[in-house]
């Protein structure tokens, strides 16, 4: 973690009023041990706890769990996600190890049964989400879903928008084609994928939301 430290009561009016200074930094709670924030060089801000597995005291390796992203996640449901993480480490379990261990069964096909009501459905607009819809089904669970969600790496993410735009010009051409050569023919057809609006876009979209899918990792509980 960054070494630039604050220790405060973390309460909405506390957190709405810090800023971002350039440089990552993290907030602890004056109440409760190692329940925080981070806050992003560019002011993004999610709620942490980190504790040590076990009796074993300083001995034992320093955990981070993340709770969630201020906004979506209240301060007072993080504190209270905190506590009862608290109280599973009192018993001695490592829920940070769990969460870990879960991460690595989870396949891209579970993470996106997840990523759709969590990130989708009740955030975006209608049009939206049918978008991801066609993204998830047509294009990411095809290629990805039955990997597993950590072993899907940069490179194949990269490689994979890389795939999309090339059928994205591939299909823009073919399809300008069509319509080149229905207008010269003295007709429209309105059946052709050309003439559908915002077709020429459909591609791209669908590498803008694997982009924020793959970001946003769902199901990797740190």
């Amino acid at each position: 973690m960054s070494s630039a430290q604050f220790r405060k009561r973390l309460t909405k009016h506390t957190i709405e009023s810090v800023t971002a200074n350039g440089r990552r930094f993290v907030i602890l709670d004056s109440a409760i041990p190692g329940f925080g924030l981070t806050v992003s060089s560019t002011g993004a801000k999610s709620f942490i706890l980190r504790y040590r597995p076990g009796r074993v005291g300083r001995s034992a390796p320093k955990r981070f769990v993340t709770i969630g992203r201020f906004g979506p996640v209240t301060p007072e449901q993080a504190r209270k996600h905190a506590i009862e993480i608290l109280g599973e480490v009192a018993k001695g379990k490592d829920p940070a190890a769990e969460y870990r261990e879960d991460r690595e069964t989870v396949t891209v096909a579970d993470a996106a049964q997840q990523f759709m009501p969590t990130h989708v459905e009740h955030k975006c607009k209608r049009k939206t989400q049918e978008l991801y819809r066609y993204a998830m089904e047509h294009k990411i669970i095809p290629a990805f879903g039955k990997r597993k969600l950590l072993q899907v790496s940069r490179i194949d993410v990269a490689n994979f928008h890389h795939m999309l735009r090339r059928m994205h010009q591939d299909e823009k051409a073919l399809d300008q084609k069509s319509l080149h050569a229905g207008s010269a023919a003295g007709r429209s057809d309105k059946k052709s994928p050309a003439a559908r609006p915002g077709f020429f876009n459909s591609v791209s979209p669908t590498s803008y939301f694997a982009g924020v899918f793959f970001a946003t990792k769902p199901s990797s509980g740190l």
